[in-house]
């Protein structure tokens, strides 16, 4: 948590995001789901992620507690404690994941170029977000025509192996895999190679 808020909070555009967020009271406890369902809202997280910016802004040192409280309510898989009563180690990349679904929900595309803010549904897709060029080809049926479409994302894969020395060569190598799939040509399931080209919004 602390190296995905410290990575999170050195983005100048969601700080400032942020600080123009208000929760609508009347969605703020509508959620449903009992009384800590409200504290597990995405407006929860998401007015709570400000708050803790604005403290860190203010101080050096500052202990989380109220942000932690309410991923835990949110996310209990991150409340799981060891053996001895200590919280066990966690994956960092899937709290940036569950946090940026949560901002998703929340955060409006910024106003500064209107013509682009139209373009997004949320600050995250805007400002995380890129999509894909893909093109799926058979690899057993090369008169079968190549399928191509639009995948959207709001993070890169990165392929790790004893080969792979450099993050971009990671990167690389996931951009074209091969999978299995039904093959409307062969009737059958066929083998076919999965191209993507990206393209950072």
């Amino acid at each position: 948590m602390n190296a995905t808020l410290q990575c999170l909070k050195s983005v100048r555009e969601l700080r400032e995001a942020l600080k123009t967020f208000r929760e609508d009271p009347s969605s703020a406890g509508s959620s449903g789901g009992g009384p800590l369902a409200g504290l597990a809202s995405p407006g929860a997280i998401t007015t709570s992620m400000r708050n803790l910016f604005d403290d860190m802004e203010r101080s050096d040192t500052v202990t989380p507690v109220l942000f932690l409280q309410r991923l835990h309510i949110a996310f209990p898989n991150f409340a799981q404690t060891g053996e001895n009563g200590t919280y066990r180690q966690q994956d960092a990349n899937e709290c940036w994941s569950e946090l940026l679904k949560m901002l998703q929900q929340k955060l409006q595309p910024s106003k500064g170029d209107s013509d682009q803010a139209l373009k997004y549904s949320s600050f995250i897709d805007q400002w995380f977000g890129g999509s894909f060029d893909v093109q799926m080809s058979c690899t057993e049926a090369e008169d079968e025509p190549v399928s191509k479409s639009k995948e959207n994302f709001l993070q890169l894969s990165c392929f790790i192996s004893t080969e792979v020395k450099y993050m971009h060569s990671g990167i690389k190598l996931r951009l074209k895999e091969q999978l299995t799939k039904q093959s409307p040509t062969l009737g059958r399931d066929a083998v076919y190679t999965k191209t993507v080209s990206t393209k950072i919004c």
